[in-house]
């Protein structure tokens, strides 16, 4: 497939309708062939052991798959093939958080903070029982809403993949705090982005970078 095509298949697979494309393709390009400058556009990827990504088709190579990779307005991260084995407190003991910090912000502002590494060591500090590998990090309010945006695919790509789709009949845990009390969480049923005190119970599906 060459460059052009992925650029298509990105298009169609983005709106999941094709005349939508078309129309997508004719605004940002003013009707001409699409061209990029960046080897990897806004989609899902397959992720290999080896390093090497390639865009999902359903055509891919099942042999050594690592992860599947989300590009979404620039931003990039791998997500897990499985969630963790259980559901999960964010912490231990909301009287071990800090009371204040630059990190705790609201709604809007959680669903343009990318930052999980940041968010995540501050969980870990605090003190929690989510069992991390080396790399891995809790996915941000912002990451939450781009899997969610881009679930169909995503979660086509993790079932191929060997993975298991993201559930539907509760929440996840972000990385995203509101306070030392609660944190932002997302259902992947509806969408509905809340919040939920951190001693609460819930799914997690570690993310790692994505590096392009």
């Amino acid at each position: 497939m060459d460059r052009e095509q992925e650029i298509r298949l990105a298009l169609y697979l983005a709106s999941h309708n094709l005349e939508e494309a078309k129309v997508e393709n004719e605004v940002v390009n003013g009707g001409k062939e699409a061209k990029v400058e960046n080897e990897v556009v806004n989609g899902v990827y397959i992720i290999y052991e080896d390093g090497h990504h390639e865009l999902f088709t359903g055509e891919n190579d099942k042999d050594g798959i690592k992860s599947v990779g989300i590009v979404f307005d620039g931003h990039a991260f791998a997500v897990a093939l499985k969630d963790l084995p259980k559901k999960y407190a964010l912490a231990r003991d909301t009287d071990k958080c800090e009371e204040g910090s630059p990190l705790y912000k609201g709604e809007v502002d959680s669903i343009f903070d990318w930052d999980a590494e940041a968010h995540t060591k501050h969980i870990v500090e605090a003190g929690t029982d989510i069992p991390l590998n080396d790399g891995e990090f809790i996915p941000t309010a912002a990451m939450l809403v781009a899997m969610y945006r881009m679930r169909e695919q995503l979660n086509k790509a993790l079932e191929y993949a060997g993975g298991e789709p993201l559930k539907t009949d509760n929440y996840y845990w972000s990385s995203s705090e509101g306070y030392r009390t609660y944190s932002w969480i997302l259902k992947f049923g509806n969408g509905l982005l809340t919040n939920s005190n951190k001693c609460g119970s819930l799914y997690v599906r570690p993310c790692t970078a994505f590096n392009l």
